[in-house]
């Protein structure tokens, strides 16, 4: 399925759009789950395929959630409120889905500093 026709999926059935995303999790189709999250226009998929990593687990899934922690960790310096608000979900969304797949606990990180210390704990298991 297109990401285009998931995300208008997603605004118009999410239950379908859910049960998409349920299926890449249980095909563990990693490759799929990434690009959603990495090129995903609708937020709210966006932030169910970063789970979706979460949920899938293993090394590939990791490495996915490494990369875009490490894109998601950088200035913030075009956009307004809303933006930011979102952006700081998916920062949280992606410690919390990396922890998952570490089998550890998310930690309480927040600047660009500790979430590269993160990363780079998470890089030496």
């Amino acid at each position: 399925m297109r990401l285009e026709e998931l995300e208008e999926m997603m605004t118009e059935e999410p239950s379908e759009a859910e049960a998409a995303i349920a299926e890449l999790v249980s095909t563990s189709n990693v490759e799929q789950l990434a690009h959603i999250a990495r090129s995903g226009r609708v937020h709210a998929l966006e932030l169910r395929a970063i789970d979706g990593l979460g949920e899938v687990g293993g090394p590939e899934a990791t490495e996915a959630l490494v990369e875009l922690l490490e894109a998601a960790n950088t200035p913030f310096v075009v956009g307004g409120t809303e933006q930011r608000m979102e952006r700081a979900e998916v920062q949280a969304r992606l410690l919390k889905a990396l922890a998952r797949t570490r089998g550890v606990a998310m930690p309480p990180v927040r600047s660009q500093g500790e979430i590269a210390e993160f990363i780079a704990s998470i890089r030496k298991r």
